[in-house]
């Protein structure tokens, strides 16, 4: 597709004459082909009117009267006092408008960003938008604009000093989850693009600046996580909803963080009771243990403690707990041993030794007051043992 053109289905009529040349079978053949598809035929006196579709271009300063709020976010330079409204109006655009012309619509944001790097009046204002951008192709209606969106970050993305400003508003958020809990729920939702876009944005400076700024980079994304971590573990009656969503896509993030951050001191793991985010607590887990983080033997000399002593805790409370979240213990530690049986994650004796020591136990008696017809049995792993 072509830059600020956009396409979109649409029907008109063709008439047709009737006519005893050749070439008229042909054409009327082609509209009963149509027909049998999705066009319409239909005859009004001597001539035959095929209602066909066709692609049809538009660009923002043609027809699309509704993206006129679109179009001022594009041509943001001819009218900068106007920007933080443009800005604002942008979120209430149809979503159709705003993926049909994607890649300006973010090169636009980022231009923003880039061109006010010394300010941050409009940081906060692009970050909502591009969470709304990543939340339209999350929707089922868009997802087929999902490939365009990663094409964009891997070949077209070029803001160089994004990441700065992405990590520091998203920290605001989290700082602030009892008070900005809509917002920070939107961004949850849409973690882990913000997240690439903050990583390739990280790469792309290092390229040219050969790691300038490694220090402070890395420092930020400390405190990010400190952030995450404080905020997981805080008693805000608030934060329920965006405790469980961080739950969910926080480990859609390692696989792309790994790349510019040192793993090991990746602690996206959930700790503490989290209260009734048990089963989502345990779900967590269970993505990481699939994803690369855990794979790399370093990364799970600190992790395995970690889950073993979490499992330990929910099964020796088993009676109080829900089926789904006992499904989820069993999901968990089969996981982890089907990982710790592979030939590709490095040793992995003394993490078996840490799973028999701490667990073994522990499963036998779960298994012992379950007993026999329980669903679970064929589920633990140490039956076998």
């Amino acid at each position: 597709m072509l830059r600020g053109f956009g396409a979109h289905e649409a029907t008109a009529p063709l008439s047709l004459l009737p006519g005893k040349r050749a070439a008229d079978g042909a054409v009327l053949s082609l509209c009963c082909a149509a027909n049998r598809g999705r066009g319409k035929q239909t005859v009004l006196g001597e001539k035959r009117v095929s209602h066909l579709p066709y692609p049809r271009c538009s660009t923002p300063e043609g027809d699309n009267l509704r993206a006129v709020d679109l179009l001022g976010l594009l041509k943001w330079r001819s009218n900068t006092s106007l920007l933080q409204q443009n800005l604002r109006q942008l979120m209430k655009v149809e979503g159709g408008e705003v993926v049909k012309f994607l890649q300006d619509t973010l090169d636009a944001l980022f231009n923003i960003m880039m061109e006010n790097s010394d300010s941050d009046t409009f940081d906060t204002l692009v970050f909502d938008a591009l969470v709304f951008i990543i939340g339209l192709i999350a929707d089922r209606k868009f997802q087929h604009f999902n490939p365009v969106l990663e094409t964009y970050i891997r070949k077209h993305f070029s803001a160089t000093l994004a990441y700065t400003k992405l990590t520091k508003v998203l920290k605001n958020y989290v700082d602030n989850a009892d008070k900005l809990t809509e917002q920070l729920l939107k961004a949850m939702k849409a973690l882990e693009y913000i997240f690439k876009f903050i990583v390739r944005s990280r790469v792309l400076f290092n390229q040219l600046y050969e790691n300038k700024g490694e220090a402070d980079f890395m420092e930020s994304l400390r405190h990010l996580f400190t952030s995450f971590n404080n905020m997981m573990n805080s008693s805000s009656e608030n934060t329920g909803m965006v405790k469980g969503s961080a739950l969910k896509y926080l480990p859609t993030i390692v696989n792309d963080v790994k790349l510019v951050f040192d793993p090991k001191e990746l602690r996206v793991h959930p700790e503490g009771s989290l209260g009734r985010l048990v089963k989502q607590k345990l779900d967590c887990m269970i993505d990481i243990v699939h994803s690369d983080l855990f794979s790399n033997h370093d990364c799970r000399e600190i992790l395995l403690p970690l889950m073993t002593e979490q499992l330990k805790f929910h099964l020796e409370k088993r009676d109080e707990m829900k089926r789904e979240e006992v499904n989820s213990c069993c999901q968990l530690l089969s996981d982890i041993l089907e990982v710790l049986y592979r030939k590709d994650v490095g040793p992995t004796q003394w993490h078996m030794q840490i799973i028999m020591e701490k667990l073994l136990r522990t499963v036998n008696q779960t298994v012992i007051s379950m007993g026999h017809d329980s669903p679970f049995i064929v589920s633990t792993p140490f039956i076998y043992v």
